[in-house]
């Protein structure tokens, strides 16, 4: 009779070695690569900052002019209040920042050019989701129309 020891040889240690390199290096290439889930992570959260502020300028340039039609009919809910949205009855960068951080405590935002939006030449605001947050939105803004936003590091 003869005595078989079972185990594993060295051609299948190094076979399945060579397996799980291959395996990691293929892992890693799809993380981190042009196309990995990391970069396209971080575009998607950039596409998102800049969703978002696009969006929550139109909504406090649409507020505002609301709020002047409403004014130039007569009708005027909080003109006492003078933080009151209802009170704004101006097209300034400045007012447009006011109204945004009205509506929305959590984000953070400034004039980064100062003017008129219903202006010809082209207005700014830094927009900043959350305190915390490294990247900011400028949203461009001429005659009332976001014309485009970019997403940058964080300046304040």
């Amino acid at each position: 009779m003869l005595n078989k020891e079972k185990g594993i040889t060295l051609i299948a240690l190094v076979i399945t070695i060579i397996v799980l390199l291959i395996l990691a290096g293929v892992s890693i290439a799809m993380l981190t690569g042009q196309n990995g889930i990391l970069t396209q992570a971080q575009n998607a959260s950039e596409a998102t900052l800049k969703g978002e502020a696009e969006e929550a300028v139109k909504l406090a340039i649409n507020t505002i002019m609301t709020n002047q039609s409403a004014s130039r009919a007569g009708v005027n809910y909080n003109a006492s209040d003078p933080n009151s949205v209802t009170s704004v009855i101006t097209t300034t960068t400045a007012d447009v920042v006011k109204v945004i951080g009205q509506n929305d405590s959590t984000c953070k935002v400034q004039v980064g050019t100062a003017g008129d939006v219903m202006g010809s030449s082209e207005v700014t605001i830094l927009y900043k989701n959350n305190e915390n947050s490294n990247l900011q939105a400028t949203v461009k803004i001429q005659e009332g129309v976001v014309t485009g936003s970019t997403v940058e590091d964080a300046t304040f």
